[in-house]
């Protein structure tokens, strides 16, 4: 089939044109034409599939925590601590953060209901000062994973914590006890 030979000559190529020269099209049919931007469309999709996990394993290697920092709950409801140091780099320059209770503290973040979820982007900057950045609230905890913003230039994103359904963030049932910690930043939850 001559669209499956002009598939092959279109790689690196802005459009078709270029990829075939002056080569007479009259001859291939409406399926070979279909056939043929099909083909085009797939191997983009898969570049653009491989690029985007490439750029995501560089934004944790440079933005992302090199040890795990052990998320447990701080000893006051409502924050979370790091059970051990832990090492992380922002802009591949390497940083050192001791372990600290009570480090991030979500106590006055507004309750979920019933079928919500909430994700929670742990962060830490170059000071070791702690900060969080809340998705919106969704109906299920890859949806809620997946509407985290990106990590910001000045940032290490550490760990995630999914708040789920009916989280009291001030309650005394603790913040394990109504969500999950990553440590670290998983591909998807």
């Amino acid at each position: 089939m001559v669209a499956k030979n002009v598939t092959t000559a279109t790689a690196g190529h802005e459009n078709i044109d270029d990829a075939i020269g002056t080569s007479d099209l009259s001859a291939l049919t409406t399926d070979d034409k279909s056939g043929l931007v099909e083909s085009i469309n797939e191997a983009d999709t898969a570049a653009d599939l491989a690029l985007s996990k490439a750029n995501a394993i560089m934004g944790l290697l440079a933005f992302g925590a090199q040890t795990s920092p052990v998320l447990a709950n701080g000893t006051t409801d409502g924050k979370i601590k790091t059970s051990v140091g832990m090492s992380y780099r922002i802009a591949l320059d390497l940083f050192y953060k001791a372990a600290t209770d009570n480090l991030w503290d979500l106590s006055a973040e507004v309750d979920t209901i019933a079928a919500e979820y909430r994700a929670y982007a742990l962060e830490l900057d170059s000071s070791g000062t702690a900060s969080f950045v809340a998705s919106s609230t969704e109906a299920s905890a890859a949806a809620a994973f997946a509407a985290l913003a990106a990590v910001g230039a000045t940032k290490s994103r550490v760990g995630i914590y999914i708040a789920g359904p009916s989280t009291d963030f001030n309650g005394v049932a603790h913040l394990l006890a109504q969500g999950t910690y990553y440590n670290g930043v998983p591909q998807a939850v």
